[in-house]
């Protein structure tokens, strides 16, 4: 199967682990979200309505992959208070589980 790609290195391009495309429990939107997720910059604000407003699939698909994403330990949520006394949720995006980065690394 032929793979076309760019020639000019300094296009944008995403790196990162091939552990989710090769995870055969992740189904195939799990891993194109993923992919979406470790895309964006570091500054965006993440919400599922920001998702919603950049990707075709609507609120309802990306909540269901965000769980899907979470249950493989993909996606972290956590549940914070702000200086004003309002709850807010901040994500943790993982390229690999978040089980499987925190293990220590072998020694060979």
């Amino acid at each position: 199967m032929p793979v076309y790609r760019s020639n000019d290195p300094h296009k944008s391009f995403l790196r990162m682990s091939n552990h989710s495309t090769r995870n055969k429990e992740l189904s195939l939107k799990a891993k194109g979200l993923l992919a979406v997720l470790m895309d964006l910059p570091p500054n965006w604000r993440f919400s599922v309505a920001g998702l919603s407003k950049i990707m075709p699939d609507g609120p309802d698909a990306i909540r269901s992959t965000m769980r899907e994403l979470e249950s493989m330990g993909y996606l972290e949520r956590i549940r914070k208070t702000g200086a004003n006394g309002r709850s807010y949720v901040e994500y943790n995006i993982y390229e690999m589980p978040k089980e499987t980065m925190l293990l220590p690394s072998k020694k060979e």
